[in-house]
């Protein structure tokens, strides 16, 4: 049974693919510091997605991610957006969500996830609502409960958030810069 926006008490996302666009940007060297087994550069945050979560949070809505990886500029939006949880390098999604779901006092069936690809499949039916970019994986574009209309990346977790707080009646954008 899929668990109705209203009752949505926390917001995990992906990150490559669902928060960030799919595409991973590699070079030699970091803007700030280098990586040391890695070149990753950076990846691309969407403002209008920052805003909104900044708004779900002040709301009282939990946002967090859960993603097989981990990088220095995901921990910098992370600590800007004051995420939380933060779970990285994380080997089994529905092993690391349930155990802080319980840890959080969250029933996954209060938990939205928003996931794109193959390593997202296992919480299919295992949390309240699975959301998927318009650009996820075609085969679990049909398995997802909801679809944005929104690419990953550009613009589509403002889209959710915006979604459950309108159906709880707590949507109220400010003007917070993020």
């Amino acid at each position: 049974m899929v668990t109705p926006l209203a009752q949505i008490r926390a917001l995990i996302c992906d990150v490559d693919g669902s928060l960030c666009s799919p595409h991973l940007w590699y070079g030699d060297q970091l803007s700030e510091e280098r990586l040391p087994a890695r070149s990753e550069v950076g990846k691309y945050f969407h403002v209008r997605d920052g805003h909104r979560i900044v708004t779900g949070l002040a709301a009282g809505l939990r946002i967090g991610v859960c993603t097989g990886r981990d990088s220095a500029p995901l921990r910098r939006r992370v600590q800007d957006l004051r995420l939380d949880p933060l779970l990285v390098s994380v080997p089994d999604k529905v092993v690391a969500l349930a155990s802080w779901a319980e840890s959080a006092g969250f029933s996954l069936q209060e938990v939205a996830f928003f996931g794109d690809d193959y390593p997202d499949f296992p919480l299919l039916g295992k949390v309240g609502l699975f959301i998927s970019p318009a650009d996820a994986d075609a085969s679990l574009l049909r398995r997802a409960d909801w679809v944005t209309r929104a690419d990953a990346g550009n613009g589509a977790v403002a889209e959710i958030i915006e979604a459950i707080l309108k159906a709880q009646k707590r949507w109220a954008p400010g003007g917070a810069q993020v």
